[in-house]
């Protein structure tokens, strides 16, 4: 009985709301009560075909709205003249523009730059009382699992979430304090500096890495001290045979979850080097035409992601969609081939055919002209693409802790279970 009364009896200093357990100082606000204006984007037939222009004051839409931040399309764009007759729509410094279809909860703070920008269509414009509730705390929010789950069970639409702004003034925010909401986001604004920090020089090595890439297996630039000549060839006179693979039935049960892993294209372009999203029985493997494949084998991908290669670190199935390249020891190195494959991937794609899902024949594989060199030079090239792609493997941890640090943040600072001291 006593641990019942507890379970249920808000802590000391705090109260209890629709939203959980809150401070008592908070209060349950919903969007409509703290929003100056809250208004979608104009219909369609309020701007013709003929008025977008390339350059002028651009439209945002929810494609325009990524990683909270505004990537606007200049093509799709309307007369300075047209604007104005469109003004109600147009961002002043602090609006939020919330994507109305999509993925829900896609928001960014309009800045100076956006300022007298559009509201598109397909997006919705939330105006708010800056007296009362701070832009950066309301979009943090709108991007919340809790408040995108509402959204997309209230959203209207069979086939597409589509928002109005009847849906977004119904929801329900806790509202801490003025002060206090300054001391939240000025603290969420130092982590999300380092993550912008983090993410430039994650971009900034990316790129350091597809340079070093184009010189130094292209014969551009020659490591020093090394010797030799390059050779032209073709990738089917360094391969000693190439396996491809199959799907076992999906009407046998029993073929399937079993623990041998089965690469399809989807673990190709989310790959995991120790594992699969899909595992395949002995008898699955033994009845139908899938092969397993070694560990530390390069294996590529025809029919969709094309080009896009990747090594194993244990033995999987393969599907009908993949091909396992078995190469030649002595004119090449593993490793050389994955990178070559990785500069390569744009070329290999573009060889793509198909009125639906693009794909790449085995003969056009084997006429790529691939640049060999002696094989302690694909050595130490390889070691240095290695180094470098430690280093991107780091910018990525450290990118995810720090993301996963600021949803713990938001997670105890928006609901009050850690108060701030002002």
């Amino acid at each position: 009985m006593t641990n019942k009364q507890t379970t249920h009896t808000p802590p000391p200093g705090y109260k209890r709301t629709p939203l959980g357990w809150i401070p008592e100082e908070w209060e349950v606000v919903n969007i409509r009560s703290i929003a100056k204006l809250i208004q979608t984007g104009p219909f369609g037939s309020q701007i013709k075909a003929n008025e977008y222009v390339n350059g002028g004051v651009p439209l945002i839409n929810p494609s325009h709205i990524r990683e909270d931040r505004i990537s606007p399309d200049f093509a799709i764009s309307v007369t300075s003249d047209k604007a104005k007759e469109l003004k109600k729509h147009q961002f002043k410094l602090g609006d939020i523009v919330l994507a109305r279809r999509g993925e829900l909860g896609r928001c960014a703070i309009i800045t100076s730059k956006e300022i007298n920008w559009l509201c598109g269509t397909g997006s919705l414009l939330i105006r708010l009382n800056s007296e009362v509730i701070l832009s950066e705390i309301v979009a943090i929010w709108m991007r919340s699992k809790r408040i995108v789950n509402q959204l997309r069970m209230e959203s209207m639409g069979s086939t597409m979430n589509n928002l109005n702004a009847s849906i977004v003034s119904g929801i329900l925010l806790p509202l801490p304090p003025l002060p206090e909401q300054r001391r939240i986001a000025a603290i969420l604004a130092t982590w999300d500096r380092a993550i912008e920090l983090t993410q430039q020089l994650l971009a900034a090595k990316t790129q350091q890495k597809r340079a070093l890439m184009q010189q130094l297996l292209t014969g551009r630039v020659r490591l020093p001290g090394c010797r030799g000549q390059w050779q032209e060839s073709n990738l089917g006179s360094i391969l000693n045979k190439i396996i491809g693979g199959g799907t076992p039935s999906k009407r046998k049960p029993n073929y399937w979850n079993g623990n041998i892993p089965w690469a399809s294209v989807k673990d190709i372009t989310k790959f995991n080097p120790n594992g699969t999203q899909e595992y395949i029985t002995e008898i699955g493997l033994k009845n139908s035409s899938s092969n397993l494949i070694p560990a530390g084998t390069i294996i590529v991908s025809t029919r969709m992601a094309l080009g896009k290669a990747v090594i194993f670190k244990r033995d999987v199935a393969i599907n009908q969609d993949l091909k396992a390249l078995f190469h030649n020891d002595e004119k090449v190195i593993l490793e050389f081939l994955k990178f070559w494959f990785e500069l390569k991937e744009t070329n290999i794609e573009k060889l793509g055919s198909g009125s639906t899902v693009s794909g790449i024949t085995l003969q056009a594989l084997k006429k790529l002209k691939i640049l060999l060199l002696p094989i302690p030079e694909q050595t130490a090239i390889a070691r240095i693409l290695t180094t470098a792609d430690a280093e991107l493997a780091l910018l990525e941890r450290r990118l995810a802790a720090l993301q996963a640090q600021k949803r713990g943040l938001m997670q105890v600072l928006l609901t009050g279970k850690i108060r701030v001291k002002l």
